[in-house]
């Protein structure tokens, strides 16, 4: 039986990262690893496209700089 950890590190192995990148003092690193699966999301493009995703003002008046996102998907 496969455990948490062996899990894990299976899909570790398998994982590379990419170009780094810094501003003010956080640095994300993008980690990329195969997968035969079409992933349990959608991007966001895809979304709006679909009406699965809603971007509007956080009330009538608004407030910069905040929008309000509504994700009508299942």
């Amino acid at each position: 039986m496969q455990t948490l950890h062996s899990a894990i590190g299976s899909l570790l192995d398998h994982t590379h990262a990419t170009g780094s990148r810094t501003h003010r003092g956080l640095t994300l690193v993008p980690l990329f690893a195969p997968t035969s699966e079409n992933p349990p999301y959608i991007s966001l493009s895809e979304a709006l496209k679909h009406e699965g995703f809603l971007v509007t003002e956080v009330s009538e008046g608004g407030s910069v700089p905040d929008l309000l996102v509504t994700n009508k998907t299942p």
